[in-house]
Order: C-alpha cells, then sequence, then structure tokens
C-alpha cells in the first residue's frame, strides 16, 4: 500500500461527502467521478469549489465543511501554487 493511501482515502470520502450535498449537473458530476477516480483529488475539489460558487447560496454548510476538511487533509494552502485559489474560496466559508 503506499504510504499515503489512508490520507487519500480520507480526502476521497471528504470530497465525495461534499459533491453529495450538491446539485450537480451531469457533466459536473461525470468529471468529478472521473477525477475521484483516478486519484486526481486536487482536480476534483477545483471542480466541486467551482460548482459551489455557481450554486452560490444554495450550498449546504455541510459541504463547505466537507471541502475544508478535504483541504485540511490534502494540506492544501491559499498559496498552493496548483490549488490555492480553491482553498482560499473554501477557507473563506
Amino acid at each position: 500500500m503506499h504510504p499515503l493511501q489512508e490520507s487519500w482515502d480520507r480526502s476521497t470520502r471528504h470530497l465525495t461527502t461534499a459533491r453529495d450535498l450538491l446539485d450537480l449537473d451531469e457533466s459536473t458530476l461525470r468529471d468529478v467521478n472521473e477525477y475521484l477516480d483516478h486519484n486526481e483529488l486536487g482536480l476534483a475539489l477545483e471542480v466541486i469549489v467551482d460548482a459551489c460558487e455557481q450554486l452560490g447560496d444554495a450550498v449546504a454548510l455541510a459541504a463547505w465543511s466537507s471541502l475544508r476538511a478535504a483541504v485540511q487533509e490534502m494540506q492544501i494552502g491559499p498559496d498552493d501554487e496548483a490549488h490555492g485559489s480553491a482553498a482560499r474560496e473554501v477557507l473563506r466559508h
């Protein structure tokens, strides 16, 4: 087993919880699922955060909480070159 597998599994659970709390269109859902299936957790985070921004006030607090847990588990900070903008948006909620 890869040494990070347990952390990846926890991150995947957090992202899956957030995904399941949102009313995602078919295309977005397909993208998120593909990224999760390929362990592209940062990309899944980006897509889910973008969907949350589009949904606005319709996003449940629980979804933002799950995304915050994922960001913390993945140790993505606001200054992260690849996913910092998503982390900033998550931490803002």
